[in-house]
């Protein structure tokens, strides 16, 4: 290999020469080591697997990266705990690389990661509650449970999601727990969980929740309610289409709608649901037709609006620009960064660079 110049990666694969393969992860250029980090990777011999953990410890970090993946494919268990080490590495793919590599081996990292969640760095904590919620091994419910407590909130929100993933009913109770959190990304990750794991038991909670003073965990704690569909869950929300924010008003419209109760679907006809978006383009529609029903007859400034320029257009809708002359009844506008059609009555809405 050393006499005619690099080994033939390729060929090398083609031929499934897996002792050669494993002799060019110490080759001296870190490129032909990559490539046979890889080759191996893809041909899963679980012969590789203890010459890639030896590279692990390499100071090039591409080069870690590709020994990570390959674990990754060939999903044999000596390499979890090289792995776990993997997600305190300094480079942040390797450390993403090796999450996800965990998550393939599966059940065998269980244990390991469990212990993990003990971990004295914080970012390695987190990661370990990740894979253990992309796993969904019922085993870590409880240790999952348990890092509810972790003094670093990122934690307690990664935690959530994971516990929101396996989906297990013994984390409801803890879950509602949290939505008294000082952290504002726990408590809202905790509506979201509860939405997600569907359990009667977080419904007067949610309704609670329904009159907190911020939008978003109303807004999420409406969505998690539809999810639920519980009748008693009907009342609170028909209330809540009263809500100051419109983006809340659309959720509990959509969730009403989900759950199809007959006083909750006619409740959404009386609701005010109109963005501030919809109500420009409402309003600007009635003034483009207005426009293009006078077009011949002459606007109060004696100006066609066939011929109409910017300055004109500011004066009929301020804020507008004209993108194009009218030409066969119709015309592009511009207001801000949006664009629109007025073709005879018709408005259509464009985005910029038409």
């Amino acid at each position: 290999m050393g006499l005619f110049g690099p080994p033939n990666i390729e060929k090398l694969k083609e031929k499934k020469d897996i002792d050669n393969l494993i002799k060019a992860l110490s080759y001296r250029d870190y490129f032909v080591r990559m490539k046979a980090a890889e080759a191996l990777g893809n041909i899963r011999d679980k012969r590789a697997v203890e010459p890639l953990i030896a590279t692990l410890k390499h100071r090039y970090s591409k080069l870690r990266e590709e020994v990570v993946l390959a674990l990754g494919k060939i999903k044999d268990e000596r390499a979890v705990f090289p792995l776990i080490d993997a997600l305190n590495d300094e480079d942040v793919w390797v450390r993403k690389y090796a999450g996800e590599a965990l998550t393939k081996i599966g059940q065998p990292a269980v244990e390991p990661l469990i212990a993990t969640l003990k971990h004295e760095d914080s970012n390695v904590r987190r990661s370990a509650t990740e894979v253990l919620g992309k796993i969904k091994d019922e085993r870590a419910v409880e240790p999952l449970i348990n890092a509810l407590k972790d003094e670093d909130s990122d934690v307690c929100t990664d935690t959530l999601r994971a516990l929101r993933e396996i989906g297990d009913e013994r984390a409801v109770e803890p879950i509602i727990a949290s939505l008294k959190d000082k952290d504002s990304n726990v408590r809202l990750n905790a509506v979201h969980a509860l939405g997600e794991i569907k359990d009667e038991r977080s419904v007067e909670s949610l309704i609670v929740v329904l009159k907190d003073r911020d939008k978003y965990m109303r807004q999420y704690a409406a969505k998690a309610l539809g999810e639920i569909n519980d009748e008693r869950v009907v009342e609170p929300l028909i209330n809540t289409l009263k809500d100051e924010d419109i983006d809340v008003r659309i959720s509990v419209a959509e969730a009403l709608k989900k759950m199809g109760y007959i006083r909750g679907i006619e409740a959404i006809k009386n609701a005010d649901l109109e963005t501030k978006e919809q109500r420009f383009f409402r309003e600007l529609v009635g003034k483009a037709i207005d426009i293009y029903q006078r077009r011949w007859v002459g606007l109060p400034w004696d100006i066609d609006p066939n011929r109409c320029s910017e300055n004109d257009w500011q004066h009929i809708i301020p804020g507008t620009y004209i993108c194009n002359k009218v030409e066969a009844g119709w015309v592009y506008i511009r207001q801000g960064d949006r664009k629109y059609k007025i073709d005879g009555g018709d408005v259509k809405f464009y985005w910029p660079n038409l």
